[in-house]
Parts: structure tokens; sequence; C-alpha cells
């Protein structure tokens, strides 16, 4: 059964809608609910990947109604899986996958653990970024397979997902969607929710970096429960993103010879901050943070206050840093 129009001008609608209403990490949820109600699946999965990659690079993933677990122990068995190099090989081509009779036992063990049987699978290239975006939906082992109106409905509705997914980032980022970029990863410091922007700008920094979990340096920056980590090319600061996530803002660095530190005193200081404050909430002197304004100062050829928020970008005031409470 094809896709009456005022069903399809109705989902299109509340996905837009729902991109200027939900926050980011909440709108793939909901709009794969909405989804199920015209395409019926049980499980899914949306990511962005490095478009033209033979070995996948899975750089953002987010798994609908599965196991976090899923999509790192998919790139264990990633090489055997032909179904998804034939999706990333046609963007804007929905794929059926009736059975894995033709895979490997690797993969097969792998669908049967998570209890995935017949799949729809679509990539949907971005031309502005390089990254491909894909969506695999997925029924359980015994269920009916995907039938050819289902495949035509999937690849009539990705291309409008995927673009309200951009709105998402869009609206939740404002004014600064330039400046400052804000992404979720999981308890795994694996990326679950993030644009297109963000992505390139962690393999700006890490051009090597193969997807799965985030680069070391910033997982173990989230296991230790760090504020804030920086790079020769961003600046990421972290924060509490609810259970078992942690929010990650990204900025690029400003450059021009000025140390993390020094970046961080200047944002700081134009987002309002006194020197006594700054000093308590980077755990520095008052003394060095008045040594590091005016390095800010020299090395940027700036002569006021205003010039200095206009070279390193206005920011949200950051939380007091959190005093630890002695051991019993």
């Amino acid at each position: 059964m094809t896709l009456k129009l005022d069903d399809f001008s109705r989902l299109v609608t509340h996905w837009n809608a729902l991109a200027q209403e939900a926050p980011p990490q909440l709108f793939k949820e909901r709009a794969l609910d909405a989804l199920r109600v015209h395409l019926p699946f049980d499980s899914a999965w949306w990511g962005t990947g490095v478009r033209g990659a033979r070995h996948p690079r899975i750089i953002e993933s987010y798994v609908y109604h599965l196991p976090q677990q899923f999509a790192l122990d998919w790139l264990t068995v990633s090489a055997d899986d032909d179904f998804a190099l034939a999706v990333q090989a046609q963007p804007g081509v929905t794929h059926a996958l009736v059975d894995d009779c033709g895979f490997s036992e690797a993969m097969r063990a792998f669908d049967r653990h998570y209890g995935v049987g017949p799949s729809l699978a679509t990539s949907h290239g971005d031309a502005q970024t390089g990254f491909g975006t894909f969506l695999s939906a997925f029924r359980r082992l015994d269920a009916a397979p995907f039938n050819e109106a289902e495949r035509q409905r999937m690849q009539l509705l990705v291309p409008h997902l995927m673009h309200a997914g951009e709105l998402s980032w869009r609206h939740a980022l404002g004014s600064y969607l330039q400046t400052q970029l804000v992404a979720h990863a999981n308890a795994d410091a694996c990326l679950i929710g993030a644009s297109g922007e963000f992505c390139r700008q962690l393999l700006r920094e890490w051009p090597t970096w193969q997807g799965g979990p985030l680069p070391l340096p910033l997982a173990r920056a989230i296991a230790d429960g760090q504020r804030h980590w920086s790079g020769k090319q961003v600046h990421i600061e972290l924060a509490d993103g609810g259970p078992q996530r942690v929010q990650l803002t990204l900025r690029a660095r400003v450059g021009d010879g000025l140390t993390a530190s020094q970046e961080r005193v200047a944002r700081e200081y134009v987002a309002g901050f006194s020197y006594k404050e700054i000093a308590r909430n980077l755990g520095l002197a008052p003394s060095t943070v008045r040594t590091y304004l005016r390095e800010c100062y020299l090395k940027l050829g700036v002569c006021n206050k205003l010039e200095l928020s206009e070279r390193v970008g206005r920011v949200a005031p950051a939380k007091p840093r959190a005093t630890r409470r002695p051991d019993v």
C-alpha cells in the first residue's frame, strides 16, 4: 500500500515541527516513533559515517530499541556486511534484506544475538560535509520481510527525515551555529547525537579517527569527569547531559598563538565573569588570570573587551567548578 498524500504531508510537517520543539537528543526517538506508524519496524539504527570508505567509519550512532553495544559490536563484523556496503554505494536508494543466508557465520551470529531479521536501509549523502547519513530499520528474526511498497515508502521518506534531523540541530544551535556546536555521547563515549558540522570538526582534530568510540584523549576526559578538553583545532567542554549521557560543546580554536588555558580565560572574561570568578571556575590564581588576559590582548592585537569578544566569541557562562566533598 502506498503512502497517501495527506499522510505524507502530515508526517513531514510533524517532523519539521518536532525539529523546533524537541531537543536534538530526543528528536530522533520521537521522529522514529512517528515513522513506525506508517512503516512498521521493531528497531532501528541511525548514524553518520564517512562516505566512500571501504571499511566503514561510523562517526555518530543512535540506536532505537536496541542496546548501545549494538553499534560497537557491529564494527567487529562490518567487513563482512556486504548489505551495508551496497547501501553506501547507492545513496538515496533504499535496499531490502530478506534474510542473511549469504552472510558469514560471524554476521549471522551478530543478527541472532540482537534478534535482527528483515531490514530496510538507506544512505543519504551530504555534499557540504562529505559525510553519509544512514537509517536501517529492522524487524524481528521471525517477522515478515518488508515488501516493495514499504521499500519505496522508506526511500521516499528518508530524505525528509534526514533534513528534519539537521534542522533540529540548527534550531538548537541558533546564533551559535558557527562557533558553538553541541553533541551528546553515551557512557561508552560514543556519539549518539551530533550534527554533520560537529563530526567534520572532530575529523579536523583527528583526521585518522576510524569512528566508533570517540578518540582516546576525549574518551579519557569523559571517563575522568573533566570539564573541558583542548586540542590543536578544537576546544570541547563536557557537561552532564542526562542519565548515562555527556553533553559536548565544541568550538573551533581561535589560534593566533593562544594556549588552551589563555583561550578559556578569554571566553569566560567576555562572558561576564570577574577575575576572581574565572580563577575559581578554572582553578587558577587571580594573578594568573590577569597574566593570561594580558597575553590574549597582545597576541590577538585587541584593545578592549568588545574587540576581544569579537575574536573569541561570546559564550554562555560556565558553571562554577564543583567542590569535592572530603572522603568520610
